[in-house]
């Protein structure tokens, strides 16, 4: 008697352990369950973003390589900007060069202008003065030769300056 009592309550207690650890048992499959399930929604979640990630890195890299190209056309451009500078920069020299050859040119003739006017106010004087007379003032001691008829100059104001004769127009000289 007393034994099996003993023995039947041990089995008793031991089938109470075993439906608690079931029951234990159940309850952590179904936890483990959820957290699978759980799981694979943050893994579907974490390919989403990252396959965004992906989308987003190949547009940032198209965008690179677009500014990479519109880099290299810019640069392109700024070379022939300064290629056309420089060629500007070569014809506006030659231009200023030019330009005081003209200037030293016109400077020039007016000189000679100046000159010739000079002279031949000289020989208006002298014609209208009475050429002989002075002529024979100066070289008294020569023989005179027979002279030939000299052709009549055409009248010249007096007093006109040489830019009268000759004007410079500085409109001429704009291109320069």
């Amino acid at each position: 008697g007393k034994g099996f009592a003993v023995v039947a309550e041990e089995v008793r207690s031991l089938a109470q352990r075993s439906a608690e650890a079931a029951k234990n048992t159940a309850q952590l499959i179904e936890d483990s369950a959820k957290n699978v399930d759980n799981g694979v929604a943050l893994t579907s979640e974490v390919q989403s973003i990252l396959g965004e990630i992906t989308d987003g890195a190949n547009k940032v890299t198209d965008l690179i390589t677009e500014i990479a190209a519109a880099s290299r056309e810019q640069a392109d451009g700024i070379g022939q900007v300064n290629s056309a500078v420089d060629q500007l920069n070569r014809v506006t020299q030659d231009n200023a060069a030019s330009s005081e050859q003209s200037s030293a040119a016109a400077n020039e003739l007016n000189s000679q202008v100046q000159q010739l006017m000079d002279l031949l106010s000289q020989f208006q004087m002298t014609r209208q003065d009475g050429g002989r007379q002075r002529q024979q003032q100066r070289a008294p001691a020569r023989a005179e030769a027979p002279r030939r008829p000299r052709p009549e100059a055409p009248p010249k104001g007096r007093g006109r300056s040489a830019s009268q004769v000759l004007p410079l127009d500085d409109d001429d000289l704009a291109d320069f």
